[in-house]
Protein backbone atom coordinates (compact mmCIF):
# COMPACT_ATOMS: atom_id res chain seq x y z
CA UNK A 1 0.00 0.00 0.00
CA UNK A 2 1.08 3.19 -0.72
CA UNK A 3 1.56 5.71 2.51
CA UNK A 4 1.29 9.01 2.46
CA UNK A 5 3.33 11.52 4.55
CA UNK A 6 0.71 10.95 7.50
CA UNK A 7 1.09 8.07 7.31
CA UNK A 8 -2.58 6.80 5.68
CA UNK A 9 -2.72 4.45 2.81
CA UNK A 10 -3.59 6.97 0.03
CA UNK A 11 -2.12 9.54 -2.74
CA UNK A 12 1.82 10.13 -2.00
CA UNK A 13 1.81 13.98 -1.38
CA UNK A 14 5.31 13.80 -2.95
CA UNK A 15 4.08 12.92 -6.02
CA UNK A 16 1.53 15.71 -6.28
CA UNK A 17 3.97 18.23 -5.28
CA UNK A 18 6.34 16.87 -7.91
CA UNK A 19 3.91 17.05 -10.87
CA UNK A 20 3.64 20.89 -9.44
CA UNK A 21 7.12 21.16 -9.62
CA UNK A 22 7.92 20.06 -12.80
CA UNK A 23 4.66 21.18 -14.27
CA UNK A 24 4.12 24.06 -13.08
CA UNK A 25 1.19 26.08 -14.70
CA UNK A 26 0.19 23.12 -16.86
CA UNK A 27 -0.65 21.36 -13.87
CA UNK A 28 -2.52 24.05 -11.95
CA UNK A 29 -4.81 24.66 -15.36
CA UNK A 30 -5.55 20.70 -15.24
CA UNK A 31 -6.20 20.80 -12.00
CA UNK A 32 -8.58 23.54 -11.97
CA UNK A 33 -10.51 22.46 -15.52
CA UNK A 34 -10.83 18.87 -13.50
CA UNK A 35 -12.15 20.77 -10.17
CA UNK A 36 -14.48 22.98 -12.56
CA UNK A 37 -16.07 19.80 -14.33
CA UNK A 38 -16.30 17.76 -10.76
CA UNK A 39 -18.18 20.94 -9.04
CA UNK A 40 -20.25 21.71 -12.28
CA UNK A 41 -20.86 18.05 -11.79
CA UNK A 42 -21.92 17.39 -8.28
CA UNK A 43 -24.21 20.85 -8.08
CA UNK A 44 -25.93 18.61 -11.68
CA UNK A 45 -26.36 15.62 -9.22
CA UNK A 46 -27.63 17.19 -6.13
CA UNK A 47 -29.86 19.28 -8.58
CA UNK A 48 -31.13 16.09 -10.12
CA UNK A 49 -31.86 14.58 -6.75
CA UNK A 50 -29.69 11.33 -7.71
CA UNK A 51 -28.93 9.02 -4.84
CA UNK A 52 -25.91 10.43 -3.37
CA UNK A 53 -25.76 8.34 -0.64
CA UNK A 54 -25.75 5.00 -2.33
CA UNK A 55 -22.60 6.19 -5.07
CA UNK A 56 -20.63 7.75 -2.17
CA UNK A 57 -20.77 3.93 -0.35
CA UNK A 58 -19.93 2.43 -3.75
CA UNK A 59 -16.91 4.02 -4.26
CA UNK A 60 -15.73 3.88 -0.51
CA UNK A 61 -16.74 6.99 0.83
CA UNK A 62 -18.88 7.41 4.01
CA UNK A 63 -21.48 9.65 3.16
CA UNK A 64 -22.28 12.51 6.09
CA UNK A 65 -25.08 12.14 8.36
CA UNK A 66 -28.21 14.13 7.66
CA UNK A 67 -30.90 15.20 10.00
CA UNK A 68 -33.40 13.96 6.69
CA UNK A 69 -35.02 11.80 9.44
CA UNK A 70 -36.19 14.45 11.17
CA UNK A 71 -37.97 16.03 8.93
CA UNK A 72 -41.24 14.89 7.52
CA UNK A 73 -41.69 12.62 4.66
CA UNK A 74 -40.61 13.75 1.32
CA UNK A 75 -39.28 17.04 2.82
CA UNK A 76 -35.99 15.27 2.14
CA UNK A 77 -33.92 16.31 -0.86
CA UNK A 78 -37.04 18.89 -1.86
CA UNK A 79 -36.15 21.38 0.76
CA UNK A 80 -33.28 22.23 0.04
CA UNK A 81 -32.82 25.26 -1.36
CA UNK A 82 -30.74 26.61 -4.28
CA UNK A 83 -27.85 27.99 -2.13
CA UNK A 84 -28.47 24.19 -0.80
CA UNK A 85 -27.60 22.70 -3.26
CA UNK A 86 -25.03 24.16 -4.33
CA UNK A 87 -23.75 23.83 -1.12
CA UNK A 88 -24.54 19.77 -0.99
CA UNK A 89 -22.67 19.90 -4.52
CA UNK A 90 -19.58 21.88 -2.98
CA UNK A 91 -19.48 18.84 -0.19
CA UNK A 92 -19.46 16.20 -2.15
CA UNK A 93 -16.96 17.82 -4.58
CA UNK A 94 -14.72 18.46 -1.75
CA UNK A 95 -15.76 14.55 -0.45
CA UNK A 96 -14.06 13.50 -4.10
CA UNK A 97 -10.98 14.76 -3.89
CA UNK A 98 -9.01 12.10 -3.29
CA UNK A 99 -10.17 10.75 -6.31
CA UNK A 100 -9.58 14.00 -8.36
CA UNK A 101 -6.23 14.23 -6.66
CA UNK A 102 -4.61 10.82 -8.77
CA UNK A 103 -6.36 11.63 -11.84
CA UNK A 104 -4.82 15.27 -12.45
CA UNK A 105 -1.59 13.62 -11.19
CA UNK A 106 -2.48 11.09 -14.29
CA UNK A 107 -3.66 13.79 -16.58
CA UNK A 108 -1.04 16.36 -16.54
CA UNK A 109 1.80 14.72 -18.16
CA UNK A 110 -0.39 13.59 -20.92
CA UNK A 111 -1.36 17.66 -21.31
CA UNK A 112 1.79 18.81 -21.12
CA UNK A 113 3.19 16.16 -23.98
CA UNK A 114 -0.24 17.55 -26.17
CA UNK A 115 0.55 21.41 -25.29
CA UNK A 116 4.16 20.62 -26.69
CA UNK A 117 3.19 18.86 -29.62
CA UNK A 118 0.50 21.92 -30.42
CA UNK A 119 3.34 24.20 -30.15
CA UNK A 120 5.82 22.23 -32.59
CA UNK A 121 2.95 22.49 -35.14
CA UNK A 122 2.52 26.29 -34.82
Amino acid sequence: AILSQRGRPGLPMASVADVLAKYGKVAVAVHVCLSTLSIAGCYTAVRLKLPMDDMLRYLGITPPATDEEKLAPGMGVAAVSAGGNLLAGFLLHKALFPIRAPVTVALTPLAARALARARRFR
